[in-house]
């Protein structure tokens, strides 16, 4: 869904600097994982960037949700050590 997906301005849950900055990210590729999103958003590094990333774009989706966006977050399932991927899914009618 590269450049294609836009944000709303959410009517029901703001989106934040970071929500938006995140959702740039995404929408520059098909598929990111939470490794290289880690890299490309934090200035600072620490060991814990990964689990940041997970729990904001779990954040960010959730709020995607609430809105009624046209389209959808989506992650690949837990595979242990493994990065998890992001994409940007049209929502189904």
């Amino acid at each position: 869904m590269n450049n294609k997906a836009k944000l709303s301005s959410g009517d029901r849950h703001k989106y934040t600097d970071k929500d938006l900055a995140l959702f740039s990210l995404l929408s520059e590729r098909d598929k990111i994982d939470s490794k290289e999103l880690a890299v490309r958003y934090f200035k600072k590094r620490s060991m814990y960037d990964r689990q940041n990333i997970t729990s904001s774009m779990k954040n960010l989706r959730d709020k995607m949700l609430a809105n009624g966006e046209k389209f959808t977050l989506e992650k690949t399932k837990r595979q242990g050590p493994r990065p998890a991927e992001f994409w940007l899914e049209r929502r189904r009618a």
